[in-house]
């Protein structure tokens, strides 16, 4: 494989990359989390980790993690 365990590019992978920057940079402080397009399944995921310094979530623009068919849009 060229790029390695390709598990590693996944939605989990992103949201479980962005836990410790909560930790890092909240001092303790509680956040509220913003998600838009694409960013929507990965607050869903993060979502489900369960953040102790997250007490929000913001959905804009809902992205489906299933997505759909290629031929449901022109562009």
């Amino acid at each position: 494989m060229k790029y390695g365990d390709l598990a590693s590019f996944s939605t989990t992978s992103a949201a479980m990359d962005i836990l410790p920057f909560f930790s890092k940079y909240s001092n303790g402080a509680s956040s509220i989390v913003y998600g838009v397009s694409y960013g929507t399944v990965v607050v869903e995921r993060l979502m489900h980790l369960n953040p102790p310094t997250v007490n929000g979530y913001a959905l804009d623009g809902i992205a489906t993690a299933s997505g759909a068919s290629g031929n449901k849009f022109e562009y």
